[in-house]
Protein backbone atom coordinates (compact mmCIF):
# COMPACT_ATOMS: atom_id res chain seq x y z
CA UNK A 1 0.00 0.00 0.00
CA UNK A 2 1.28 3.18 -0.88
CA UNK A 3 -0.58 6.27 0.94
CA UNK A 4 0.00 9.69 -1.11
CA UNK A 5 -0.19 12.68 0.79
CA UNK A 6 -2.91 13.94 -0.98
CA UNK A 7 -5.34 10.88 -0.54
CA UNK A 8 -8.55 10.68 0.26
CA UNK A 9 -10.04 14.15 -0.57
CA UNK A 10 -13.38 12.81 0.18
CA UNK A 11 -13.17 11.41 3.84
CA UNK A 12 -15.93 10.65 5.63
CA UNK A 13 -15.20 11.04 9.17
CA UNK A 14 -14.58 14.96 9.97
CA UNK A 15 -10.97 15.61 10.22
CA UNK A 16 -11.60 18.59 12.56
CA UNK A 17 -12.02 15.29 15.58
CA UNK A 18 -7.83 14.79 14.51
CA UNK A 19 -6.53 18.13 13.48
CA UNK A 20 -8.45 19.99 16.46
CA UNK A 21 -5.58 19.48 19.02
CA UNK A 22 -2.59 19.49 16.01
CA UNK A 23 -1.77 23.41 16.96
CA UNK A 24 -1.41 22.85 20.47
CA UNK A 25 1.55 22.33 22.05
CA UNK A 26 1.42 22.43 25.73
CA UNK A 27 -1.70 21.27 27.39
CA UNK A 28 -4.61 19.08 26.55
CA UNK A 29 -7.68 19.14 27.77
CA UNK A 30 -9.94 16.02 29.29
CA UNK A 31 -11.98 16.22 27.10
CA UNK A 32 -9.03 16.34 24.08
CA UNK A 33 -7.68 12.91 25.40
CA UNK A 34 -10.90 11.58 25.36
CA UNK A 35 -10.91 12.03 21.90
CA UNK A 36 -7.96 10.94 20.97
CA UNK A 37 -8.66 7.86 22.98
CA UNK A 38 -12.06 7.41 20.39
CA UNK A 39 -10.10 8.27 17.28
CA UNK A 40 -7.20 5.23 18.23
CA UNK A 41 -10.16 2.47 18.96
CA UNK A 42 -12.04 3.68 15.68
CA UNK A 43 -9.13 3.14 13.85
CA UNK A 44 -7.71 -0.23 16.00
CA UNK A 45 -11.72 -0.90 15.10
CA UNK A 46 -11.19 -1.21 11.03
CA UNK A 47 -11.99 2.69 10.61
CA UNK A 48 -10.19 3.38 6.91
CA UNK A 49 -11.53 6.67 6.67
CA UNK A 50 -9.95 7.27 10.44
CA UNK A 51 -6.54 5.87 9.49
CA UNK A 52 -6.32 7.90 6.21
CA UNK A 53 -7.21 10.87 8.03
CA UNK A 54 -4.37 10.36 10.83
CA UNK A 55 -2.16 10.26 8.13
CA UNK A 56 -3.32 12.96 6.39
CA UNK A 57 -3.56 15.41 9.27
CA UNK A 58 0.28 14.16 10.56
CA UNK A 59 2.27 13.16 7.74
CA UNK A 60 3.81 17.09 7.61
CA UNK A 61 4.29 16.95 11.26
CA UNK A 62 6.55 13.61 10.98
CA UNK A 63 7.93 15.23 7.68
CA UNK A 64 9.27 18.20 9.90
CA UNK A 65 10.26 16.00 12.99
CA UNK A 66 11.93 13.35 11.08
CA UNK A 67 14.46 16.14 9.45
CA UNK A 68 15.49 16.59 13.04
CA UNK A 69 17.19 13.42 12.72
CA UNK A 70 18.47 13.37 8.94
CA UNK A 71 18.73 15.48 5.91
CA UNK A 72 17.87 12.13 3.98
CA UNK A 73 14.16 13.20 2.45
CA UNK A 74 13.85 9.50 0.99
CA UNK A 75 15.30 8.28 4.36
CA UNK A 76 12.23 10.27 6.20
CA UNK A 77 9.57 9.49 3.78
CA UNK A 78 10.40 5.90 3.72
CA UNK A 79 10.01 5.61 7.31
CA UNK A 80 6.39 7.51 7.45
CA UNK A 81 5.57 5.04 4.90
CA UNK A 82 6.89 2.09 6.77
CA UNK A 83 5.32 3.49 9.84
CA UNK A 84 1.80 4.04 8.55
CA UNK A 85 2.01 0.18 6.83
CA UNK A 86 3.02 -1.04 10.19
CA UNK A 87 0.30 0.27 11.89
CA UNK A 88 -2.48 -0.54 9.42
CA UNK A 89 -0.73 -4.14 9.27
CA UNK A 90 -1.13 -4.60 13.57
CA UNK A 91 -3.70 -2.04 14.36
CA UNK A 92 -5.77 -4.82 16.13
CA UNK A 93 -2.66 -5.90 18.42
CA UNK A 94 -1.65 -1.71 19.42
CA UNK A 95 -1.65 -0.75 22.55
CA UNK A 96 -4.61 1.90 23.47
CA UNK A 97 -3.57 5.50 23.54
CA UNK A 98 -4.90 9.08 24.65
CA UNK A 99 -1.92 11.13 21.98
CA UNK A 100 -1.72 10.09 18.89
CA UNK A 101 0.57 13.03 18.11
CA UNK A 102 3.04 11.15 20.74
CA UNK A 103 2.72 7.75 19.46
CA UNK A 104 3.35 8.17 15.92
CA UNK A 105 6.39 10.70 16.87
CA UNK A 106 7.82 8.13 19.51
CA UNK A 107 7.33 5.44 16.51
CA UNK A 108 8.86 7.83 13.60
CA UNK A 109 11.52 8.42 16.16
CA UNK A 110 12.78 4.96 16.78
CA UNK A 111 12.48 3.59 13.58
CA UNK A 112 14.90 6.70 12.18
CA UNK A 113 17.49 5.92 14.82
CA UNK A 114 17.60 2.62 14.42
CA UNK A 115 18.01 3.16 10.33
CA UNK A 116 20.78 6.01 11.41
CA UNK A 117 22.80 3.58 13.49
CA UNK A 118 22.68 0.02 11.08
CA UNK A 119 23.79 2.01 8.21
CA UNK A 120 26.17 4.34 10.54
CA UNK A 121 25.06 7.52 9.16
CA UNK A 122 25.17 9.48 12.00
CA UNK A 123 28.47 11.88 11.92
CA UNK A 124 29.61 10.99 15.19
CA UNK A 125 33.52 9.99 16.49
CA UNK A 126 34.26 6.61 17.18
CA UNK A 127 35.12 8.12 20.88
CA UNK A 128 31.76 9.63 21.36
CA UNK A 129 30.04 6.50 19.59
CA UNK A 130 31.62 4.12 21.99
CA UNK A 131 28.90 2.43 24.08
CA UNK A 132 26.40 4.66 23.04
CA UNK A 133 23.10 2.94 22.48
CA UNK A 134 20.60 4.88 19.92
CA UNK A 135 17.89 2.63 20.23
CA UNK A 136 15.56 4.98 23.38
CA UNK A 137 12.29 3.60 24.25
CA UNK A 138 9.64 6.05 25.89
CA UNK A 139 6.28 5.11 27.43
CA UNK A 140 3.45 7.05 27.52
CA UNK A 141 3.94 6.73 31.04
CA UNK A 142 6.89 9.26 30.23
CA UNK A 143 4.08 11.90 29.36
CA UNK A 144 2.14 13.53 31.86
CA UNK A 145 -1.49 12.24 30.98
CA UNK A 146 -3.61 14.91 29.10
CA UNK A 147 -0.56 16.81 27.64
CA UNK A 148 0.55 16.00 23.91
CA UNK A 149 3.31 14.10 22.79
CA UNK A 150 5.38 17.92 23.34
CA UNK A 151 5.56 17.24 26.46
CA UNK A 152 7.13 13.60 26.83
CA UNK A 153 11.11 13.87 28.01
CA UNK A 154 13.65 13.81 24.79
CA UNK A 155 17.38 14.60 25.42
CA UNK A 156 18.88 14.14 22.11
CA UNK A 157 22.51 13.08 21.31
CA UNK A 158 23.25 16.83 20.08
CA UNK A 159 22.37 18.29 23.71
CA UNK A 160 25.54 15.67 24.90
CA UNK A 161 27.52 17.78 21.90
CA UNK A 162 26.83 21.59 22.30
CA UNK A 163 27.23 20.99 26.27
CA UNK A 164 30.49 19.02 25.86
CA UNK A 165 31.49 21.63 23.53
CA UNK A 166 31.17 24.45 25.71
CA UNK A 167 32.54 22.48 28.65
CA UNK A 168 35.85 22.41 26.14
CA UNK A 169 35.37 25.91 25.07
CA UNK A 170 35.65 27.34 28.82
CA UNK A 171 37.81 25.21 30.77
CA UNK A 172 39.54 23.29 28.16
CA UNK A 173 40.01 19.28 27.88
CA UNK A 174 39.39 18.49 24.22
CA UNK A 175 38.29 20.49 20.93
CA UNK A 176 34.91 22.35 20.93
CA UNK A 177 35.03 22.82 16.97
CA UNK A 178 34.71 19.09 16.54
CA UNK A 179 31.99 18.66 18.28
CA UNK A 180 30.19 21.68 16.99
CA UNK A 181 30.86 20.54 13.36
CA UNK A 182 29.24 17.20 14.24
CA UNK A 183 26.20 19.04 14.95
CA UNK A 184 26.47 20.90 11.77
CA UNK A 185 26.93 18.06 9.24
CA UNK A 186 23.89 16.29 10.71
CA UNK A 187 22.24 19.41 9.73
CA UNK A 188 23.85 19.30 6.15
CA UNK A 189 25.72 22.62 7.19
CA UNK A 190 29.33 23.81 6.20
CA UNK A 191 31.95 22.82 8.58
CA UNK A 192 33.11 25.96 10.97
CA UNK A 193 36.44 27.08 11.40
CA UNK A 194 36.32 28.73 14.88
CA UNK A 195 34.39 28.62 17.80
CA UNK A 196 32.75 30.74 20.07
CA UNK A 197 30.95 30.64 23.19
CA UNK A 198 28.55 32.88 21.04
CA UNK A 199 28.66 30.57 17.81
CA UNK A 200 27.70 27.41 20.20
CA UNK A 201 24.57 29.80 21.75
CA UNK A 202 23.70 30.34 18.06
CA UNK A 203 23.96 26.51 17.26
CA UNK A 204 21.83 25.65 20.10
CA UNK A 205 18.78 28.04 18.87
CA UNK A 206 18.95 26.55 15.47
CA UNK A 207 19.24 22.95 16.66
CA UNK A 208 16.93 22.94 19.12
CA UNK A 209 14.84 25.10 17.54
CA UNK A 210 11.06 24.59 19.33
CA UNK A 211 12.35 22.42 21.82
CA UNK A 212 12.24 24.83 24.99
CA UNK A 213 15.89 25.38 25.42
CA UNK A 214 16.37 28.69 24.10
CA UNK A 215 15.59 30.66 27.43
CA UNK A 216 17.25 28.51 29.70
CA UNK A 217 20.42 29.48 27.44
CA UNK A 218 20.21 32.52 27.51
CA UNK A 219 19.34 32.95 31.70
CA UNK A 220 22.72 30.83 32.09
CA UNK A 221 24.65 32.66 30.42
CA UNK A 222 23.65 36.10 31.29
CA UNK A 223 22.00 37.25 28.30
CA UNK A 224 18.69 37.35 28.26
CA UNK A 225 18.15 40.89 29.27
CA UNK A 226 20.24 42.11 26.05
CA UNK A 227 18.61 39.66 23.81
CA UNK A 228 14.99 40.06 25.12
CA UNK A 229 15.41 44.41 24.60
CA UNK A 230 16.84 44.12 21.61
CA UNK A 231 13.94 41.94 20.43
CA UNK A 232 11.63 44.54 21.18
CA UNK A 233 13.10 47.47 19.87
CA UNK A 234 13.20 45.55 16.67
CA UNK A 235 9.53 44.67 16.76
CA UNK A 236 8.59 48.51 17.80
CA UNK A 237 10.52 49.17 14.88
CA UNK A 238 9.74 46.50 12.14
CA UNK A 239 6.03 45.58 13.06
CA UNK A 240 4.05 48.21 12.15
CA UNK A 241 0.56 45.87 11.59
CA UNK A 242 0.85 45.36 15.37
CA UNK A 243 0.97 47.78 18.55
CA UNK A 244 3.96 47.03 20.43
CA UNK A 245 3.70 49.35 23.43
CA UNK A 246 6.80 51.12 24.67
CA UNK A 247 6.90 49.02 28.09
CA UNK A 248 6.90 45.46 26.28
CA UNK A 249 10.02 43.32 27.01
CA UNK A 250 11.19 45.68 28.94
CA UNK A 251 10.02 44.54 32.45
CA UNK A 252 11.77 41.01 31.90
CA UNK A 253 11.36 38.81 35.34
CA UNK A 254 14.33 36.57 34.64
CA UNK A 255 13.50 34.29 38.03
CA UNK A 256 10.14 32.58 38.58
CA UNK A 257 8.59 33.31 41.58
CA UNK A 258 8.45 31.53 45.05
CA UNK A 259 5.23 29.79 45.52
CA UNK A 260 3.24 31.33 48.38
CA UNK A 261 2.68 27.80 49.87
CA UNK A 262 6.64 27.44 50.26
CA UNK A 263 7.00 30.73 51.52
CA UNK A 264 4.25 29.53 54.21
CA UNK A 265 5.93 26.32 54.99
CA UNK A 266 9.60 28.27 55.60
CA UNK A 267 8.83 32.23 56.85
CA UNK A 268 13.10 32.44 56.22
CA UNK A 269 12.35 32.52 52.37
CA UNK A 270 12.05 35.85 50.77
CA UNK A 271 10.65 36.20 47.45
CA UNK A 272 12.47 36.86 44.34
CA UNK A 273 13.05 40.91 44.17
CA UNK A 274 10.89 40.50 40.73
CA UNK A 275 7.79 40.16 42.32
Amino acid sequence: MNLDKKDSQNVAVSEKDVEAFLGKTHHESNAQATQDTDLWQRFKEGSEEVFIAIYRSYFQLLYAYGHQFTVDTNMVEDCIQELFIALRVKREKLKYTNSIKFYLFKALRNRLLRKLSRKKMLPLSEQLMDGYNFEINLSQEHAIQFQTGANFPLFRYPHVLLMLAECYLRVGGGDPLMLVNQVRARAGLPAASVVTLEDIIHQRRVEFYGEADRWDVLVRTDKVLEVMEAHGENERQNRSEVHVGDAAFRDIKVLYPIPASAIQTDPKLKQNSEY
